[in-house]
């Protein structure tokens, strides 16, 4: 997903991420996790977006950043 695999995510700064660092694997393992339990059973046809928030940044534009830091990993 973020193509460290020996890195923790925690520790890598993404200023252009509005949590401020990447995602892990194991994040988007706990959602999978919960939807196979009883407690996700009447969650039915929906999309459930795993990005930090990235999907948020599209809404506002990047035009605040001031430089593509963001996008070195």
């Amino acid at each position: 997903m973020t193509d460290q695999e020996d890195v923790n995510p925690r520790t890598v700064k993404r200023p252009g991420y509005p949590l401020g660092r990447p995602g892990d694997a194991r994040e988007v393992a706990g959602l999978v996790v919960f939807l196979t339990t009883p407690a996700a059973a009447f969650i039915t046809g929906t999309s459930l977006v795993i990005d930090g928030g990235l999907e948020l940044m599209a809404a506002i534009g990047a035009h605040g950043l001031q430089n593509d830091d963001c996008r070195k990993v």
